[in-house]
């Protein structure tokens, strides 16, 4: 559970940074007036941790394709960043990119735990919470990041919506994970 815990901790302190610079906004200095690229990072820091913790379940029976996602998506980021998108502004390809890969890796990660011979109840796993919270949050938001700016400039109150949907879902997930940490806790005490 270490890298879920990493990555509530760190998306907590991105939020919580990101949210303060939106209201504040106008009183800070300009170069501090973005907070685009703390959303950025936490993609990124999203799909590293979570798709680390879901490839260290070793439950996944396809791992050479979960072997190789991380680092093509690193690679995408980079080249994303260096050749395509600024940093400085919310990156719909790095968003949707992010679904993709975190939709395949919790995909192969329910799949497996499906076909799983041994006797592990993957429906009270604490890692199944998170793959079906991650896959819930993914599958809801990927056209919202894949069509962000066009939504925005051709109906500003249908893209208004989505931003609505996009926080009742990240809500679900959040939600989601706080119950498998509990219930992860609760089985470390058990044993």
């Amino acid at each position: 559970m270490r890298p879920v815990i990493i990555y509530v901790i760190t998306g907590l302190i991105l939020n919580l940074v990101a949210i303060l610079i939106s209201i504040y906004r106008l009183s800070l200095p300009d170069f501090l007036q973005n907070n685009n690229i703390l959303y950025n990072l936490h993609s990124v820091l999203r799909v590293i941790l979570l798709g680390w913790y879901i490839n260290s379940l070793q439950l996944i029976r396809l791992s050479w394709l979960s072997k190789f996602i991380l680092p093509v998506y690193l690679l995408f980021v980079v080249v994303n960043f260096i050749f395509w998108e600024n940093p400085l502004f919310l990156s719909t390809r790095l968003l949707s990119a992010e679904s993709i890969v975190l939709l395949i890796l919790c995909l192969f990660f329910l799949i497996s735990s499906m076909r799983d011979d041994s006797d592990t109840n993957w429906l009270k796993h604490p890692s199944f919470l998170i793959c079906i919270g991650l896959c819930f949050y993914e599958a809801v938001n990927f056209f919202i990041f894949l069509f962000f700016y066009p939504l925005l400039e051709n109906n500003l109150q249908f893209g208004m919506l989505t931003m609505k949907i996009f926080s009742v879902s990240y809500i679900i997930f959040c939600i989601l994970l706080a119950l498998s940490l509990y219930r992860s806790r609760k089985d470390l005490a058990a044993a």
